[in-house]
């Protein structure tokens, strides 16, 4: 036989050989089903409607991306991916119940991935404000990288510098210009390549630094929750369990959950505790809006909203300059 046909027929057994469907064991699946229940049931009972909404359709969706019909690799390969996102949905789960007890780190955490300062939502929100744009291989060094919205976005935040609770600000936008009179190590001019490299990694620094403006009535709700305007909706309670319900959860868990307010932070959520969480969110969230007039972006930031309220508040309770002694 001809070694052509020999490497026709190897290509062909390869394309053709099956991965063996992957079926996970009992105590795989008795795992993820508790670890499901218990992250819904936590998010359930978060303090925030909205984080409530998220987090839940948000863990939904992974434990469908890893359903045993969607998977591709040999087992082996799994076995090994499943433990690792186990251990993340437990690092999870726990979060979750340190929110749920009123661990300030915690819920600002929550609220931070609800309303798209990290994480997916982020990711989601980045998306549709850069959609359309041109990579950056593809476009002329001498020519703008980022589209108009961005640019506007990115100076604004330099200058109003909001808090960097979830992220850091950028200082500066002079490297997004290829620097054409720097030299290499050893002191020869940069070739085209090498200034491309460098303008796409700081493109993409920036990117990662850059706040994401909310949709309007997720902006105007946090900025009337934060300044009180708008009352906080009721915080569910967390039903009474019955003794022996989630005696799984404790082999899962690695502890009884019964000690866990006595173990962490334990603290009752109120509303002034609730509006302060809200504001350490607002305080980094931008809103844009088109000047048709200027052809320009105005960016309106929570940080300079909740600077004014205070401003105004102290000069009202002042007393009055003009008054006679």
């Amino acid at each position: 036989m001809r070694l052509s046909a020999v490497l026709q027929q190897a290509n062909f057994q390869i394309k053709t050989t099956a991965v063996p469907k992957y079926v996970p064991t009992n105590e795989q699946t008795t795992t993820a089903r508790h670890l499901l229940r218990a992250l819904l049931r936590e998010a359930s009972y978060l303090p925030d409607a909205n984080a409530r909404a998220w987090v839940g359709n948000h863990v939904k969706s992974r434990f469908r991306a890893y359903s045993p019909d969607k998977i591709k690799s040999q087992p082996s390969d799994i076995d090994l991916r499943l433990q690792a996102q186990i251990s993340k949905a437990r690092k999870s789960l726990r979060q979750l119940r340190m929110a749920n007890i009123g661990d300030k780190d915690g819920i600002e955490r929550v609220l931070h991935h609800a309303y798209g300062r990290t994480g997916r939502r982020r990711h989601v929100l980045m998306s549709s404000l850069t959609k359309g744009d041109t990579p950056v291989d593809k476009i002329p060094l001498n020519e703008p990288t980022l589209n108009l919205a961005v640019m506007a976005l990115l100076k604004s935040q330099v200058k109003t510098a909001p808090p960097e609770a979830a992220r850091k600000n950028p200082k500066t936008l002079v490297r997004l210009k290829p620097d054409y009179n720097g030299k290499t190590i050893w002191l020869k001019p940069k070739t085209e390549d090498r200034l491309r490299k460098e303008v796409k990694a700081e493109r993409s620094a920036l990117l990662n630094m850059l706040q994401i403006p909310l949709p309007d009535d997720e902006y105007e709700f946090l900025r009337d929750v934060s300044l009180g305007s708008k009352r906080i909706g009721t915080i569910p309670k967390p039903r009474n369990r019955l003794p022996g319900v989630y005696a799984t959860d404790r082999w899962l868990q690695g502890r009884d959950s019964e000690d866990m307010e006595e173990k962490f932070r334990s603290r009752n959520i109120s509303t002034r505790f609730m509006q302060r969480r809200y504001a350490v969110v607002f305080a980094q969230c931008p809103q844009m809006a088109w000047n048709e007039d200027n052809k320009t972006w105005a960016v309106t930031w929570g940080k300079r909203e909740l600077q004014s309220s205070v401003i105004r508040h102290a000069t009202r309770d002042s007393p009055s300059l003009t008054s006679s002694g």
